[in-house]
């Protein structure tokens, strides 16, 4: 998507309190050619709210705002089709999530509904941190 023309870029992870992402996303605000985009995780939309975060950010920026809640969109395929509707509600441009839980159906309807949401999904394959195939088929990320 067309939103995501600024590629190769740093995509600064709002991984911080609500604060400090404010004083972030104001400090990068200008820095066009370098942002591609800024990246908030579960635990800070947990706390204020996805509609409050991405409020935040758009009255600062007009960065794509990436969506990683990588456990996200392993439910059923309508479930996962809602999880895409609400996120693109709030203004959501990319979503990073794991919809495998409901086999290929789930996956099939979490890219569907992202496209037709006017949103970028980003799957994850699979994570680098230790044990993190202990659930996993071991090359699950590789091409069959």
């Amino acid at each position: 998507m067309e939103r995501f023309d600024n590629i190769p870029s740093i995509i600064p992870s709002m991984d911080v309190d609500l604060d400090d992402m404010i004083r972030i996303v104001d400090d990068v605000k200008n820095l066009k050619k370098e942002i591609g985009g800024l990246k908030i995780g579960s635990l800070l939309i947990w706390k204020h709210g996805l509609d409050k975060v991405t409020r935040e950010i758009k009255a600062f920026c007009d960065f794509p705002i990436i969506l990683d809640v990588q456990k996200a969109g392993t439910d059923i395929p309508s479930i996962v089709e809602e999880q895409v509707r609400l996120v693109a509600d709030a203004g959501i441009d990319a979503f990073v999530a794991s919809p495998f839980g409901g086999g290929s159906e789930t996956l099939k309807s979490f890219i569907r509904t992202s496209y037709e949401c006017d949103i970028t999904p980003i799957i994850v394959l699979e994570m680098t941190h230790p044990v993190a195939n202990a659930f996993l088929k071991e090359d699950a990320g590789k091409k069959s």
